[in-house]
């Protein structure tokens, strides 16, 4: 009776040590799906950090190629008018109505 209360206590210390071994295992891997979630996250944020500054730089190249295609267009315009101003000072003003109808 001795010998097989002696084996059931040993029996019941390994069960015990089997679950503290299992629950530290868990709370091993549960902080290392932490640890990973944690990385995860920060690599997820460095990438919209990345991409929002990638976007903010080609809206600003789009705005400069927009602002420099109508400062051309303005050069082009004010051209024009200045053409014109220097004809109806030159010729009068048939030669300017002359010019501007038959422009292009």
């Amino acid at each position: 009776m001795e010998q097989k209360c002696k084996e059931e206590e040993e029996k019941r210390v390994e069960i015990e040590q089997m679950i503290v071994a299992e629950n530290e295992q868990h709370k091993d891997r549960v902080r290392q799906m932490e640890e990973r979630f944690k990385q995860e996250m920060e690599q997820q944020w460095q990438e919209m950090d990345r991409a929002t500054k990638s976007k903010l730089k080609e809206q600003e190249e789009m705005l400069n190629k927009g602002f420099k295609e109508r400062a051309k267009n303005l050069e082009e315009e004010i051209k024009k008018l200045n053409d014109n101003k220097e004809r109806l000072r030159s010729g009068g003003i048939h030669i300017f109505i002359l010019a501007v109808a038959f422009k292009d």
